[in-house]
């Protein structure tokens, strides 16, 4: 294969053992889907916490959180102050999504933290 300037290309595969290229064997994401928390009420002044777990055996890669405002009407003020991966004392794999949240909105706003949730490696 030639470059745009007629030099080769160098064409790179993964290390054997790894996805790709031909390779069968390594990696892979199996059962990733989307887990939703239960909504949290914050009031107005207030601030709260939304968790969400994945289900025994899988993991946490990622996470985030949704808004609801009774009544209708816009969660304006609603500040998310963190989203992050939450794990059990004594390891090191996320089993868990937390969002932490402050209310400074006139009303009472709902939300709930959702995580992205795969099998855990074996």
């Amino acid at each position: 294969m030639l470059g745009l300037i007629n030099l080769p290309v160098v064409v790179g595969c993964f290390p054997t053992g790894q996805a790709g290229c031909g390779n069968s064997s390594g990696g892979g994401v199996t059962g990733a889907h989307t887990v939703l928390g239960d909504f949290t009420s914050v009031a107005a002044g207030q601030s709260g916490v939304a968790t969400v777990f994945c289900p025994a055996g899988q993991v946490a890669t990622g996470g985030g959180f949704d808004t609801f405002v009774p009544g209708g009407g816009s969660p304006d003020g609603f500040l998310v102050v963190a989203s992050e991966p939450v794990t059990v004392v004594g390891s090191q794999t996320p089993t868990a999504w937390e969002v932490n949240a402050v209310n400074n909105s006139p009303s009472t706003v709902q939300f709930r933290a959702s995580a992205t949730c795969v099998d855990a490696a074996r």
